[in-house]
């Protein structure tokens, strides 16, 4: 099959179906960042005219259909939505005018609570924190109403908290209320473990202010930007992407390890010496009192780690 008929059947492919996911799923995309995929289009673009391995060509011929695929749909999805707003479609269905909106949650703190893990699933949205709170956790939520649910289960003193994201059907017709936007806050005193396990999703945190023992982020095409912390002795940041924008700053004082499995990525790690093809370390790594371990297994995507002064955390 030559490559050009690849393309196209990929790209045509790609985007009819995730133009069939929309109509069954919430698939809201950040066009912000979006558009930060465009360079790798344009250098999968590039391979596909340098590899003479047909195998390996056809390979990255299709890796760059879908991603084209995922950018125009993320186009006209960006497109439908401010075109939408101003205009009030709940005349023509008013069984829908109360179905979108804000929702908080909530779980109270208790002072016995020594270690919590936080279990956040969800599909394509915009998830963020920037802020603690004196509950145990706080979520507000705009978007499909009670879209989330919120449960815990204690042992001792550990808490396993899951915040999950309902199913449902999405009218593609009233587009311009449809929203996956998830304000989320712990509570800065217990240990935490985070498992977030994401679709398309625009991750925005700042986890300085918490004591972070295991951080997992599974996403797919996504825009991942975090900031760790060092309020523990050791700390383990885990991330499995597909084509992403991924931005990590640690603080300067704490020793940090990285190492990656990834394909076809941009890798920019100032302030890390080379310690090997995927291995990589700050110069105080070995004497440092706090250290950061980092594994990223991800597919096309851009990888960018810096570090920022302790002072600031």
């Amino acid at each position: 099959m030559k490559t050009k008929h690849l393309f196209w059947g990929i790209l045509f492919i790609s985007i009819g179906l995730l133009w069939l996911l929309n109509h069954f799923m919430q698939i809201y995309v950040e066009w912000d960042y979006v558009w930060k995929l465009w360079p790798v289009v344009i250098i999968l673009w590039g391979l596909t005219l340098i590899i003479g391995n047909q195998v390996l060509k056809g390979i990255v011929t299709a890796i760059t259909a879908f991603v084209l695929a995922f950018a125009l749909f993320a186009s006209f999805q960006y497109g439908f939505f401010h075109i939408g707003h101003g205009i009030d479609w709940s005349i023509n269905d008013d069984n829908n005018s109360n179905k979108y909106g804000l929702t908080d949650y909530s779980e109270p703190y208790d002072i016995n609570f020594s270690k919590v893990t936080l279990n956040l699933t969800a599909g394509a949205g915009s998830f963020i924190s920037s802020d603690t709170t004196n509950e145990l956790f706080f979520a507000h939520a705009e978007g499909k109403k009670d879209n989330y649910s919120l449960s815990k289960n204690i042992t001792d003193n550990k808490v396993d908290l899951n915040f999950d994201m309902n199913k449902g059907h999405v009218n593609f017709l009233h587009f311009n209320k449809i929203r996956n936007r998830v304000d989320f806050r712990l509570n800065s005193k217990p240990v935490w473990d985070l498992n977030f396990d994401l679709g398309a999703a625009s991750v925005n945190i700042d986890l300085s202010p918490y004591k972070t023992e295991n951080i997992s982020i599974d996403m797919g095409a996504a825009s991942l930007k975090l900031k760790v912390g060092d309020r523990v002795d050791k700390t383990n940041l885990t991330i499995d992407a597909g084509a992403s924008s991924i931005d990590i700053s640690v603080p300067e004082d704490a020793g940090c390890e990285i190492k990656t499995d990834v394909n076809l990525s941009s890798k920019n790690f100032d302030g890390f010496n080379t310690i090997d093809t995927d291995l990589f370390r700050t110069t105080n790594f070995e004497n440092a009192k706090k250290k950061i371990y980092i594994n990223i297994d991800s597919g096309v995507s851009s990888i960018k780690v810096t570090r920022y002064p302790s002072s600031s955390i």
